[in-house]
């Protein structure tokens, strides 16, 4: 596990240390609450590149849904087969309706 963004109240203040630099504060925020969300989106986003983040290419929630979907299409491909011999055809028909569905086309 990498090292991790964090936060400790100093003072009545709560600063923000980049990983690695526990006296390198980063800013501080008067607000615990609002200190341990930055620091939770940051760790949250570490194997996330800086382009991706800044492209805007879909959010964090976007891509938690597109992962249900994936993982609801994969638990109907077990559910439906179970200990049967699946077919080819319908499995693919499963797989590429979640697919389809979470890079956006009908």
């Amino acid at each position: 596990m990498t090292e991790q963004w964090s936060t400790q109240e100093q003072m009545g203040e709560h600063p923000i240390f980049a990983p690695g630099t526990p006296i390198h504060c980063v800013t501080v925020c008067q607000d615990a609450d609002h200190a341990r969300r930055i620091v939770a989106c940051l760790n949250a986003c570490d194997c996330i590149s800086t382009e991706q983040l800044e492209s805007g290419a879909g959010s964090v929630c976007e891509w938690l849904d597109q992962r249900d979907a994936l993982l609801a299409a994969l638990e109907s491909i077990c559910e439906e087969f179970g200990n049967t011999k699946p077919s080819k055809a319908r499995m693919g028909q499963i797989a590429n309706d979640a697919l389809a569905s979470v890079k956006g086309h009908p």
